[in-house]
């Protein structure tokens, strides 16, 4: 099965749902399975589905990390009591 035929089986499977599916407590994989998908190729498959896009997730132009330090004195007001 191509990577295309798994995504438009992917596709139906979420619009049609509650419609089919739901009632039969069937999830994504079983169904794939039914259709003679093997586990392995399941998993790759999903996977494709699944993987972010790199440019979703990390902008290089404004990454926020790139100039944090932290110390625990950054959180510690210098107060040991432990008055409430």
């Amino acid at each position: 099965m191509t990577q295309e035929e798994f995504n438009t089986h992917h596709k139906e499977f979420l619009m049609s749902f509650n419609s089919k599916y739901r009632l039969f407590d069937l999830d994504f994989k079983t169904v794939m399975t039914m259709k003679g998908l093997s586990e392995e190729e399941f998993n790759q498959k999903i996977k494709q589905i699944n993987a972010p896009k790199w440019g979703e997730w990390v902008d290089e132009d404004n990454n926020e990390w790139d100039n944090y330090s932290s110390t625990d004195e950054d959180y510690y007001d210098g107060d040991d009591s432990n008055e409430y």
